[in-house]
């Protein structure tokens, strides 16, 4: 799977970035919550803001673009965090399209 920011991920590796993912937070080091933000971890000088982005993943012929995803972004790099039920909801609905052999899909976001 590839995440907007052109890193590779496999659908099910679940590798997206998510702040209540236990997995990222060791992976990631340290990541400073205030309250509803955090410090972002990727360019360490910019705080997430509320906000949707577009996610689009990849796994061999299918390809997934899924808008209006609800993620922090950081508002010096741009970088998107999911929390653990969208990432779910994201991989599930990408797993699905892989298995009914789509090869270009694009959705608006709904949580399944």
């Amino acid at each position: 799977m590839r995440h907007h920011s052109g890193r590779n991920y496999n659908f099910p590796a679940q590798r997206l970035f998510t702040k209540n993912c236990l997995c990222s937070k060791i992976a990631l080091g340290l990541i400073i919550l205030k309250g509803n933000q955090m410090k972002c971890p990727i360019c360490k000088h910019g705080e997430t803001k509320k906000s949707m982005a577009s996610i689009t993943l990849e796994r061999g012929s299918t390809t997934v673009l899924f808008k209006n995803v609800p993620a922090d972004v950081c508002d010096n790099c741009g970088e998107a965090f999911h929390d653990a039920s969208v990432t779910r909801s994201l991989l599930a609905q990408a797993d699905q399209a892989a298995r009914q052999g789509v090869e270009l899909d694009v959705r608006r976001y709904a949580a399944a």
